[in-house]
């Protein structure tokens, strides 16, 4: 009995050890929780602040597309702020917590041993009683205990729960604040694809390398042409040597540089039109040459393309099919077929306010935009740079200086030409989904309208500090349905009508709906 009272003396002293140890890091995971709480409190009344403006706030931000896009990016990162913080806070509460199981346990173990100490000494004196308190503190001491572990595994999981949420955030909010919150998410992701900014610089310095490898050859010719006519001059007579040289270098009568084609032959015709034979990508090893088949009949058009059926003249209809643009004379049913340049078929095409004109946006890696003059089928300019994969619809200016055109997946690029420039005048992501149809205004000179999944985007040419930008203001839905939205008029006074997939018809005016038309 000596010997068992000793042992258990001993191991009271190692719990005592154990339960000051665990006591001191509860205390400062309480001290640091109670920080971190204060930190929480702080990101918690931002959150709310950000959530529920006051009405002064609110009608200052709800000034445009732009500046409602930034205020619900303000939001979730204030959202973010906060839920990170007290996920820092319940992870806190769980280390204490732990802490306090630990010590509440050692306190368990440490009435028990001096229990059964005192059960070994008191026999003697049979202090029933006693031993009977004893017994009883030890079994509050290990309820507590149980207790305190309970409590911890629950502020674990909350700590876990807690971590979970700041990366699945989500908030209630309009059509754009969800669009900014899902746009900065875009650009978090984003920063991480970074690592390609070297390889594109790789590619630039290739391209600018082959560019002023392509003008000196060409200054070469230039020179190599003027000695030869100066020859033909003196000898009154002209080889074929020098035909080719002249014929090869001829000018834009409306200027601009000729475009080097098929095996580094000047695409440019002396004419001053582009040769389409040169432009044309060749075959692959798998393919077979365009000329020979001859295509006889078509029997379609692709029903499933949008705004793919214009007036070419009175009584000529355009539309594409696969690879190649088609005309259809209404009054003879005759046939006209003009093949693709890219290879990879036709994604739009547009037909010049006065008809004397058309743009053929095509597919394939970096396709470009042809112009054609009509009926001739002439080539006459090319634009390039406007998309990565494909031309998803264009119009031109009401009157036809300007062409607007927008690209497919990935880039979605609006861009508005100079055509007969050959130049870009500004450019603008028109949404992050696909987008089918785009109209510069027949009244309001310098804006335009785009729609296509999801919304509509009423834009407008503005001069900045730095310059003229593309600025597009989101239509906003407000109580009614989200919808695409493939077709729309724009009215005298600026409003535009638009048409949804329910057929309710939404008059916007500012990127609001003023009116909801529907049937009685």
């Amino acid at each position: 009995a000596a010997q068992r009272g000793r042992a258990a003396r001993a191991n009271v002293g190692r719990l005592k050890a154990d339960k000051a140890a665990a006591e001191a890091a509860a205390r400062e995971a309480a001290a640091a929780a109670d920080g971190a709480q204060q930190e929480a409190t702080d990101a918690t009344d931002a959150e709310q602040a950000a959530m529920h403006p006051s009405p002064e706030i609110a009608k200052a931000g709800g000034a445009g597309g732009e500046d409602e896009e930034n205020a619900a990016a303000t939001k979730l990162q204030a959202v973010q702020r906060g839920r990170t913080a007290r996920a820092k806070v319940a992870g806190l509460r769980s280390a204490q917590l732990a802490a306090e199981a630990r010590a509440a346990a050692a306190d368990s173990s440490l009435e028990a041993d001096a229990a059964a100490e005192a059960t070994e000494e008191q026999q003697a004196a049979a202090a029933t009683t006693l031993q009977a308190a004893q017994r009883g503190r030890a079994a509050r001491a290990k309820l507590r205990a149980d207790k305190a572990a309970a409590d911890a595994k629950v502020a674990e999981l909350d700590a876990q729960l807690a971590t979970a949420e700041v990366e699945a955030v989500h908030f209630d909010g309009t059509e754009q604040e969800q669009t900014a919150a899902t746009k900065l998410q875009a650009v978090q992701r984003g920063r991480r694809a970074r690592t390609d900014v070297g390889q594109l610089r790789k590619q630039r310095e290739s391209a600018a390398a082959a560019s002023a490898a392509t003008a000196d050859s060409l200054a070469d010719a230039e020179l190599a042409s003027d000695g030869l006519l100066e020859a033909s001059s003196a000898a009154t007579c002209k080889s074929e040597d020098t035909a080719a040289a002249t014929a090869g270098l001829g000018r834009l009568s409306s200027g601009g540089a000729p475009t080097a084609g098929a095996g580094g032959v000047s695409a440019m015709a002396g004419d001053g039109y582009y040769d389409t034979d040169a432009m044309r990508r060749a075959p692959g090893s798998d393919e077979m040459a365009r000329n020979a088949v001859r295509m006889h009949h078509s029997f379609g058009l692709d029903s499933t393309a949008r705004n793919n059926l214009a007036y070419i003249a009175e009584d000529t209809l355009m539309f594409t099919v696969g690879n190649v643009v088609q005309t259809l004379d209404l009054t003879t049913l005759q046939q006209t077929y003009l093949h693709g340049i890219d290879g990879g078929g036709v994604g739009m095409v547009c037909v010049h306010p006065t008809m004397a004109f058309f743009a053929l946006g095509e597919k394939g890696t970096n396709p470009n935009v042809y112009i054609y003059e009509y009926p001739s089928l002439r080539l006459t300019k090319v634009l390039r740079g406007g998309t990565e994969q494909a031309y998803s619809c264009g119009r031109f200016s009401p009157d036809g200086s300007k062409l607007a055109t927008v690209g497919g997946y990935p880039d979605f690029w609006l861009t508005v030409w100079d055509w007969k420039k050959e130049s870009i005048v500004l450019r603008s992501k028109a949404f992050s989904q696909d987008v089918f149809d785009v109209h510069f205004s027949p009244f309001f000179e310098g804006q335009l309208t785009s729609s296509g999944t999801g919304h509509i985007r009423f834009w407008k040419m503005a001069g900045t500090f730095t310059g003229l930008k593309l600025q597009g203001d989101i239509g906003r839905f407000g109580n009614e349905d989200l919808s695409d939205i493939a077709g729309y008029a724009e009215l005298p006074d600026g409003k535009v009508l638009s048409g949804t997939e329910s057929g309710r018809l939404l008059l916007w005016d500012g990127g609001l709906i003023k009116a909801v038309l529907l049937r009685a």
